[in-house]
């Protein structure tokens, strides 16, 4: 219980300072550039927060629902997949084999259309009378699975990579391999204390990428400080 009520405030504290520097970050450079691929990270980042809300009403005893408490976990975890998903469109950098679909119009509605079917049967789960305590958490490891850490860690490589950060390249892909050991570790069950451990280490290590790749960013602006040719214009 101790590790437990620990583990949610080190979550509802640091991640919610994380969350507002991103946003911080966007406020002063990312808004006069109208981009919103920031905004979507530090929600995402922000939802971490809220989640360690939920483990510290758990130890309080104000949810005392087994099943609702993994529900509101998992749905928090499924917006934080749907929020990195979002932002992708706006990285700089995207690998040509896949810029054509993440970049195209109906990239919105085949993200959303698994989230969808993920959030509303993890709803489900949480209404009925059943006990589905240990069951509704694999959903959302799932779509963090399947969709979110392949499509993210490809671009967190082409990213780093194209800005000649070769090093932040290669631990952008240690920190998807320690959240996808994560997220199957929790397919299998083991135990809270085990899950609190991994859990803390994967989201740290990938909000630290998440400040290395604002900050890759800022030193590409400073190093470019022209526009694109494709976003010059002349009027008359």
């Amino acid at each position: 219980m101790e590790t437990q009520t620990f583990f949610g405030w080190w979550q509802l504290v640091v991640c919610l300072f994380a969350a507002t520097a991103l946003l911080s970050i966007w406020w002063h450079l990312g808004r006069k550039q109208g981009d919103r691929g920031q905004v979507w990270l530090a929600m995402s980042v922000f939802c971490w927060s809220l989640s360690g809300g939920v483990e510290i009403l758990e130890t309080e005893k104000i949810f005392t629902d087994a099943t609702v408490n993994d529900g509101l976990r998992s749905i928090l975890s499924l917006l934080n997949s749907f929020f990195i998903l979002l932002s992708l469109p706006w990285f700089q950098h995207i690998p040509k084999s896949i810029s054509f679909l993440v970049k195209s119009p109906s990239w919105f509605y085949l993200i959303l259309f698994p989230f969808l079917i993920c959030l509303l049967a993890t709803l489900g789960m949480m209404l009925s009378r059943n006990n589905f305590s240990g069951f509704i958490s694999s959903l959302d490891a799932l779509y963090a699975l399947v969709p979110t850490l392949p499509f993210l860690g490809w671009i967190l490589w082409e990213s780093f990579a194209k800005r000649q950060l070769r090093l932040l390249s290669w631990l952008s892909l240690i920190c998807i391999l320690l959240v996808v050991i994560a997220q199957v570790l929790k397919l299998s069950q083991l135990s809270l204390s085990n899950q609190f451990l991994f859990s803390g280490i994967f989201k740290t290590t990938l909000i630290m990428l998440f400040f290395a790749l604002a900050m890759s960013w800022v030193k590409e602006l400073v190093e470019n400080p022209l526009p694109l040719a494709a976003r010059l214009f002349l009027g008359f």
